[in-house]
């Protein structure tokens, strides 16, 4: 009965370290197939008419799979994650670089798999702030530009800023590059009690670029937003404009 018991228990053991051989995700296996994943939107150099993206993948292996991304200039890398989609929102009218790693579930074989897409979402004539998303820390300054774009001989702009002074300080108005480098001169009247800004041009500017240049100081923790109101835009011939802009994100870590 021993003997038995004995040969059982040498069974077992072996039996227990026998790897199987047809496991996909095994590195040892003879079936190994290594991680993978396909990004299944955008597609490859999509210029997308939204600044709210929705990236969207799928693992080769959904029950072992694991993930990690970053859009560049955007994010940084995330933690491991099982999830397969994300959504990237104020955008800017720019290309991007998204960028997802994929591993089995702690294991260290990883593959990186990239997108590249576009951003095209803002419609001219009118202003915009670029960035439209903003992470910055207390007590430290950063800038975000007031842009035209596709406009035709703007003469002169009027708009005004708003925002949470609790979270946010604003601590200067000035000239953005884009007038000056085309030889053109600006000048620019900011008034503080309504936070109104009126520039104007010594000749008409065409186009799209940064005309203000708006710098402010995180004084809080929490999220504010920038917006422009009772927008006016004035081209050579006298004819004023109107247009919406869309608002900025502020994030104050």
């Amino acid at each position: 009965m021993k003997i038995k018991f004995v040969i059982f228990l040498v069974f077992f053991s072996l039996s227990s370290c026998v790897r199987n051989l047809d496991n996909p995700v095994d590195p040892e296996s003879s079936a190994y197939e290594p991680p993978s994943v396909t990004i299944l939107q955008p597609e490859e150099g999509d210029t997308l008419t939204t600044n709210a993206v929705l990236v969207l993948w799928e693992g080769n292996n959904p029950r072992a799979n694991e993930f990690r991304y970053r859009l560049i200039d955007y994010s940084n890398w995330t933690e491991w994650v099982t999830y397969n989609s994300v959504l990237f929102d104020y955008l800017d009218d720019v290309s991007y670089r998204f960028e997802i790693e994929v591993r089995y579930k702690s294991q260290s074989d990883i593959k990186k798999f990239v997108r590249n897409f576009s951003v095209d979402a803002i419609k001219g004539p009118t202003l915009k702030f670029y960035k439209l998303r903003n992470v910055v820390g207390i007590d430290s300054q950063f800038t975000v530009g007031v842009w035209v774009e596709d406009v035709s001989q703007l003469k002169r702009s009027k708009f005004k800023i708003d925002f949470d002074s609790v979270k946010l300080s604003l601590l200067s108005v000035d000239r953005g590059a884009y007038p000056s480098e085309r030889g053109v001169e600006q000048t620019i009247a900011f008034n503080p009690s309504t936070r109104e800004i009126n520039t104007e041009f010594s000749r008409g500017i065409s186009g799209s670029g940064e005309i203000i240049k708006l710098k402010f100081r995180g004084r809080d923790k929490g999220v504010s937003y920038l917006e422009m109101n009772g927008i006016e835009i004035t081209d050579e011939n006298g004819e004023i404009i109107n247009p919406q802009a869309e608002r900025a994100l502020v994030e104050i870590k």
